[in-house]
C-alpha cells in the first residue's frame, strides 16, 4: 500500500492479472470517500512443448513447433539445435516453429525453443535421435556378354540383406524391387534402399560386357563362286577357340 498521489507498484509475476486500487477521502466534514480499481494483465513468456518427429534421417529436413494454442503479442521464440554439428535451423528466428536441416552423421541431438517476451524467458528442449542408412553394397554372380541365353546362365546382382526395401534401376531404366536383380545389359546400376526408419541410401555397380566369341567364314574357294559348280563341296572356315562351339544354320551345335 501507499499513500499520496502517486505509487511505485512491483508486481509480482506469479499471477497472470493484478488489479491496483486508488483510495480517496476527505480529511473535513463530510469525510466522503471513493475508490477506483483497474486491472492489468501481465504479459508472461509462455513455456514451449516442442512437438516434432523424435526420429529423423541424416541428410533430411524436420518441422517442429513450440506447441502452444495462442501466441501473446510481442512474444518471439529462439530455436537451436545442439550439439551444432548435428543440424541448423533453415527457418526465420522469432517465429512459434522450426525447420532443422539435419547434417550428414548419426547420433543423439536436441531441439531447444525458448520463449522471449518483457526480457523474460521461458525454454523447452526436444531430444532427436538421427539415424543414417548405410551404404548398401552389390555383388554380381555370373558374366554378362551378349546374345547369352540368361536361362542358361543369369546374371545377377545382390544388395546387402537387412533393409526394408530395394530399387533397381538400370542403364535403360527398367527397375526392380528385388533385393537379388536379373542383369539384362551391360552399364552402370543404381540400387536405392531404405531401411527400418525410413531413411534412404543408395549404391551404383557397373556390369562390364565378358568378350564373347567372334563369328566369322572364310573359304580358299575362289569369290564369287559359280553354281552349278564342279565341285560338290565348298570349304568354310571359322575362327578356332577350344572353348568355343559352332552351329551352322541353325544346326546342332559342335566343337
Amino acid at each position: 500500500s501507499s499513500s499520496g498521489t502517486s505509487a511505485t507498484v512491483e508486481w509480482n509475476a506469479g499471477a497472470a492479472n493484478q488489479t491496483i486500487t486508488v483510495y480517496a477521502s476527505q480529511t473535513i466534514s463530510p469525510y466522503c470517500s471513493a475508490s477506483q480499481s483497474i486491472s492489468f494483465s501481465l504479459d508472461l513468456p509462455q513455456t514451449p512443448s516442442i512437438q516434432g518427429p523424435g526420429t529423423v534421417c541424416a541428410n533430411s529436413t524436420s518441422d517442429y513447433n513450440a506447441g502452444l494454442t495462442s501466441i501473446q503479442p510481442g512474444e518471439t521464440f529462439s530455436w537451436t539445435v545442439s550439439p551444432p554439428e548435428a543440424g541448423n535451423i533453415i527457418s526465420p528466428q522469432g517465429g512459434p516453429n522450426c525447420t532443422v536441416q539435419w547434417g550428414a552423421g548419426a547420433g543423439n541431438a536436441t531441439v531447444h525453443a525458448t520463449s522471449n517476451i518483457c526480457d523474460l524467458t521461458e525454454s523447452d528442449s526436444f531430444a532427436v535421435v538421427v539415424h543414417d542408412a548405410s551404404t548398401p553394397g552389390i555383388t554380381q554372380a555370373g558374366l554378362f556378354c551378349s546374345g547369352a541365353n540368361p536361362l542358361n546362365q543369369p546374371v545377377t546382382l545382390t544388395g546387402t540383406s537387412g533393409f526394408a526395401s530395394y530399387q533397381w534401376i538400370a542403364p535403360n531404366g527398367i527397375s526392380s524391387n528385388s533385393i537379388i536383380y536379373t542383369v539384362g545389359q551391360a552399364g552402370m546400376h543404381e540400387l536405392e534402399v531404405t531401411d527400418a526408419y525410413g531413411c534412404e541410401a543408395n549404391a551404383y555397380f557397373e556390369v562390364h560386357e565378358w568378350p564373347g566369341p567372334t563369328a566369322s567364314i572364310s573359304s580358299p574357294q575362289p569369290n564369287p563362286i559359280c553354281l552349278p559348280a564342279p565341285q560338290t563341296t565348298i570349304d568354310l572356315f571359322t575362327l578356332e577357340n577350344p572353348n568355343w562351339e559352332y552351329s551352322c544354320n541353325g544346326g546342332p551345335a559342335g566343337p
